[in-house]
């Protein structure tokens, strides 16, 4: 014979202690050392709790932002050859296969200041090499998703 619970009564799913906690903790923004994650980053320590990603923009947007006078450094991360073939006035060249080592010491070299829009043909390798700066503590780096370079 099948009985049935009276809603009132049926059994509620419960937050142990920890999960609620947990997830208390994550809803504020509390950082692993205890502090507060606010726009510059823990109160207590300075680090984010958020992860570091590029701003993800479409063509006609950095278009807008190049138009619009913003000081941007305009970072071209397709082959070489496209690159000499054609790319964006004053776009400087980061070639993104050069190795490990390369890549790194040629980041390191840019100003984490700056604000930097990254293309290539298809967004692919902008949005990798943004989220990748912003890795390293590039605050504002705008990766320009669903193409905005040239060719190739």
């Amino acid at each position: 014979m099948h009985r049935s619970i009276h809603p009132e009564r049926a059994p509620r799913a419960r937050l142990n202690r920890a999960a609620w906690w947990s997830v208390a903790l994550v809803t504020l923004g509390v950082t692993s050392c205890g502090g507060i994650d606010g726009p510059r980053g823990c109160t207590t320590c300075g680090r984010s709790a958020r992860p570091a990603v590029a701003w993800l923009i479409v063509p006609e947007q950095a278009a807008g932002m190049l138009a619009g006078g913003e000081s941007l450094t305009v970072l071209d991360c397709r082959s070489g050859s496209a690159y000499e073939r054609g790319h964006l006035a004053g776009a400087v060249h980061v070639d993104v296969h050069a190795g490990e080592r390369m890549l790194t010491s040629r980041l390191d070299a840019f100003d984490r200041d700056t604000a930097y829009l990254v293309y290539c043909r298809t967004g692919e390798r902008a949005l990798r090499l943004g989220n990748r700066m912003a890795a390293m503590g590039f605050e504002r780096v705008y990766a320009v998703i669903d193409g905005g370079g040239t060719s190739s």
